[in-house]
Order: C-alpha cells, then structure tokens, then sequence
C-alpha cells in the first residue's frame, strides 16, 4: 500500500482533467476494442481503496507514463472530472501519496 501524506483531501473542479495509467495489452481487436477505446478492465478497484488517477494540475500524462512499471507497455488516459462525478456513487478527490 502506498503511503498517504498528511495533507488535506481536496475536491478538484468539474472542468479539472486526471490521468490514469493502463495496460495497452487490455487493447485487443479480438475482445472487441479498437485502439481509441478503452475496456473497463482499465478501472478495476482491486484493493477496495478507489482508483487511482493523477491530477493535470500536478502531473502531466508523460510523467505519469514513466512512473508505471514497464512504461512502454502503458497507455495513460485523460478523463474530465466533471463526466466523471456523473457516474452515479463515484466521486473525484486529490488524496496525495508518496508515489504521485
């Protein structure tokens, strides 16, 4: 698990932008997914502690890029988050961590 900072949890702007890493080998023609389309497998929650994005404000996409494990076998993707606190019982917080 990573390390939360002592800093204040905060609500980012509707208009705001966040990143998120994701495997290009979950983009495959045969399961259905063209290149421009990512597959829900890319925002699983698999430890029940939320999804993990990056904030524009903070971060940019090619940073976030390098900081994945194998970077040339990342994609990163760019979500408003204004669309995503549409999807009902999802919400979007800055909660800082060690790593980003």
């Amino acid at each position: 698990m990573v390390k939360k900072l002592p800093l204040k949890v905060k609500n980012l702007p509707n208009m705001d932008f966040l990143f998120r890493n994701f495997n290009l080998k979950l983009i495959v023609k045969p399961r259905g997914y063209n290149a421009h389309e990512v597959p829900i497998n890319a925002f699983r929650d698999e430890n029940g502690d939320g999804i993990s994005t990056a904030w524009e404000k903070y971060c940019s996409a090619k940073k976030l890029r390098r900081l994945a494990r194998v970077p040339k076998f990342n994609g990163v993707i760019k979500m408003n988050a204004g669309n995503i606190r549409k999807i009902p019982s999802l919400e979007v917080v800055h909660n800082p961590t060690m790593r980003n």
